[in-house]
C-alpha cells in the first residue's frame, strides 16, 4: 500500500454533534434507549453422589450486548431444586471499559431468595483480561435463615454458623476464576478453573470444568449447553460443589425492534479506517450511520465474533484494537443482529465458505518498516 493509500484509509471525520456528547455525559439515559435481550437456559445436571438437579435460570439484560462498555443493568431469576427447592431473583450492574486490549469490568450483584439457599446476598467482583482469558475475583456475603430446623443449604454441605440457638447464620467468601474461551466455527468452548482464596463457607474449594455451547441448525436462537468437571460450592446460588454433568438448552431473545427510530444516514457510508497504533497493533473504525450494534469477524479475529465500541467522538464511528501483522485480510460486519454483510468501502472477495467477504488491507507499520 502506498504512502497515499494508507493516508486516505485513515481518515475518518470524527466530529461530535451536541446530542452525542449528551448522551456520553448520560450513560443511564443512553442505557434505557438500547435494546434488551432475554436469556433462558432450562438445565439438568448428575451430580457425584448420584442426585439430579434440575434448574432454570434467566437474564433479562439492558443493553442486548453481553460486552457493552460503560453501564450495563441484569434482571436473574432462577429456580432449582435436588432434594430441595430454592427461588432467587437478583439485579446486577456491570460497569465495563477498556484500557488498551485489556477489558475491566467491575459487577455488583444484589440477591433475595427463599426456600433451601440464602434469604439475601451481595457479590462484588473485579475482572480483568483479553477476549479470550479473562481473570476474576469476586467476594459473596450471604444470609441463611433456618428451613424447617434444618441444618444445611446446599446440598448435604453443612454451614458451620448455624447453631440450634441462631435463628440465621452469616458467611463470607472470596473467589478467584480464570476463564479460557475459544470458538470454533458456530461453537463456542469455555473451560473454568477457580480457588477458594478464604472464608467461613464449607464445600469445594478448587474446581476446574468446561463447557460447549453448540447452536441448534433449526432455529437461531436456540443452543445446547454441554457441560461437566468439577464445580464450586456456591451458597449465593444454592449450589453443591463437586463433580457432576450438565446438559442444557440456551433460548436467546432479543427486541426486534428498537426504542426510538434509527435515523437515515446522513452521506453515503466512508470506507473502514486503519490506524497503526504500534507493531502489529491497528486501529480499526467503521462508519455506520444510526447503528445500535456492531459486530465483526474473519481471519483478522480468527473467525472469533468481537462487539466493536462506539467512539467518545461520533455515535456514528465505532473502532475496535486488532493485533495482527501487516497484511491481506478478509472481514465482515453485522448491524443490529442482521446478516453478515461486506463492509461498506471495501473490495468484495469469495470467501473459503461459498460465501464473500472484504479485503481488509492493514499496512506495514513504522517499526516494521525499520526492522526491514
Amino acid at each position: 500500500m502506498s504512502p497515499a493509500t494508507a493516508a486516505a484509509q485513515g481518515r475518518v471525520p470524527l466530529g461530535g454533534s451536541d446530542s452525542s456528547r449528551a448522551r456520553e455525559a448520560y450513560p443511564a439515559g443512553r442505557l434505557m434507549g438500547e435494546r434488551p435481550r432475554l436469556v433462558i437456559r432450562p438445565m439438568g445436571a448428575l451430580l457425584a453422589d448420584g442426585a439430579l438437579e434440575q434448574r432454570l435460570n434467566a437474564r433479562l439484560t439492558w443493553p442486548a450486548d453481553d460486552e457493552a462498555t460503560d453501564l450495563a443493568v441484569h434482571l436473574l431469576a432462577s429456580l432449582s431444586s435436588s432434594d430441595s427447592a430454592y427461588s432467587r431473583s437478583a439485579l446486577r450492574l456491570v460497569s465495563r471499559h477498556d484500557l488498551g486490549p485489556i477489558r475491566l469490568a467491575a459487577t455488583a450483584t444484589l440477591a433475595a431468595g427463599r426456600g433451601a439457599g440464602p434469604r439475601d446476598a451481595i457479590s462484588l467482583s473485579l475482572e480483568a483480561g483479553l477476549p479470550m482469558l479473562r481473570l476474576e475475583a469476586r467476594t459473596t456475603w450471604l444470609e441463611v435463615g433456618r428451613s424447617e430446623g434444618n441444618r444445611r443449604v446446599v446440598g448435604n454441605v453443612p454451614l458451620p454458623g448455624l447453631h440450634p440457638d441462631r435463628d440465621s447464620y452469616r458467611g463470607r467468601y472470596t473467589d478467584a476464576e480464570l476463564r479460557a474461551t475459544r470458538r470454533a466455527g458456530p461453537v463456542a468452548f469455555r473451560v473454568t478453573g477457580g480457588h477458594r482464596l478464604d472464608g467461613d463457607a464449607h464445600g469445594t474449594r478448587q474446581w476446574l470444568f468446561g463447557e460447549a455451547d453448540v447452536p441448534s441448525p433449526f432455529w437461531h436462537r436456540l443452543g445446547i449447553v454441554l457441560s461437566g468437571g468439577v464445580r464450586p460450592t456456591r451458597f449465593d446460588l444454592a449450589q453443591p460443589g463437586g463433580r457432576f454433568i450438565q446438559m442444557g438448552l440456551r433460548m436467546d431473545f432479543r427486541s426486534a425492534r428498537p426504542s426510538s427510530p434509527v435515523p437515515a444516514p446522513r452521506a453515503p457510508a466512508a470506507e473502514p479506517a486503519v490506524v497503526p497504533l504500534g507493531s502489529d497493533r491497528y486501529l480499526v473504525r467503521l462508519v455506520v450511520p444510526g447503528a445500535r450494534r456492531v459486530e465483526l469477524k474473519g481471519d483478522v479475529t480468527d473467525w472469533t465474533v468481537i462487539p466493536l465500541r462506539r467512539s467518545s467522538h461520533d455515535d456514528d464511528v465505532w473502532e475496535t484494537t486488532i493485533r495482527k501483522p501487516a497484511g491481506v485480510y478478509h472481514v465482515n460486519v453485522r448491524v443490529d443482529d442482521g446478516e453478515w454483510a461486506v463492509p461498506p468501502g471495501l473490495i468484495e472477495v469469495p470467501d473459503r465458505f461459498g460465501g464473500s467477504a472484504g479485503m481488509l488491507i492493514l499496512p506495514p507499520t513504522q517499526e516494521a518498516d525499520d526492522e526491514t
